[in-house]
């Protein structure tokens, strides 16, 4: 169908529009002269936690399906039971969150636009998981759009390795919540997601699965940056320190990162339970 046509743009586009994104933000007096290369084994270490958070979240979401699929009442066409009053959904939902934490790892090791990107990789476990598991249809294609999904990554990651990234730390983070930047990007995802609630859910929602999609991909690009954040907060075994947690200017931004990272998290955990109700994983 089209719609997984929709599935590739906006995965690419959710895993790339907040790497993007950083390049935007201000480096500052504070920050100035403070870059530095990310060093190969942190590199390394980023990219093994994100292939196998990648992985995970393939796993954990086409069981989630398998719920759905097994919940299905072909005569009345509806779920017999609601999904949450179902075990193995929250077992699903549990694998995802441990999941979603290796990812969070893996943003404490290495910067996010090589990580962010690294996300789409889900998307082609996906698309072998859900024939082989859940029997769904693959589509010549398809392979072009894993294609079009492998070439994307490769040159934002190959772009980025060696580049200077900026530590994420909190004179970096107090300067960033006070550039236009920051502002501009909070109000076009603000935007575009009172768009799509309030214009295209009531009238494509149910006919197509990019509304949902987009909508998960908005959330997800918010909850990227404050992982992002809040992961380069944290001490060992990441690379931050724990006394951001308590101190007078660093608690504002550890904790606020974490509830942001937390309130998205289950925007986009919704709005993608949403689409697996009404569409295959594949699609």
């Amino acid at each position: 169908r089209c719609e997984r046509w929709w599935v590739t743009l906006f995965s690419m586009w959710s895993n790339t529009s907040t790497a993007l994104g950083f390049s935007w933000l201000p480096v500052g007096e504070c920050t100035r002269g403070e870059h530095h290369s990310q060093s190969s084994l942190d590199a390394l270490v980023g990219f093994g936690l994100v292939g196998a958070a990648s992985a995970g979240i393939c796993i954990t979401l086409n069981a989630q399906k398998l719920v759905h699929n097994r919940n299905y009442d072909p005569v009345t066409g509806r779920q017999s039971i609601h999904f949450t009053r179902i075990p193995l959904w929250w077992a699903a939902v549990i694998a995802n969150g441990l999941s979603e934490l290796v990812n969070l790892a893996a943003l404490g090791f290495a910067p996010a636009t090589l990580v962010a990107p690294l996300g789409c990789l889900s998307v082609v476990f996906n698309a072998f998981t859900a024939v082989f598991w859940l029997r769904e249809p693959f589509f010549k294609r398809d392979l072009l759009g894993l294609a079009l999904i492998s070439a994307g990554v490769s040159c934002i990651v190959m772009g980025q390795v060696g580049s200077p990234a900026p530590p994420i730390t909190v004179p970096y983070l107090r300067e960033v919540v006070t550039s236009s930047s920051f502002y501009l990007y909070l109000a076009s995802l603000a935007a575009f997601l009172a768009l799509l609630v309030l214009w295209a859910q009531p009238r494509f929602a149910r006919r197509f699965a990019w509304v949902y999609l987009a909508e998960s991909a908005v959330f997800g690009s918010a909850t990227t940056a404050a992982a992002r954040a809040f992961a380069s907060l944290c001490g060992p075994p990441l690379t931050g320190d724990w006394a951001n947690a308590t101190s007078r200017e660093g608690w504002p931004f550890f904790w606020g990162s974490l509830l942001l990272l937390l309130l998205t998290a289950v925007g986009s955990l919704l709005t993608q339970n949403q689409a697996m109700v009404r569409f295959s994983n594949s699609e």
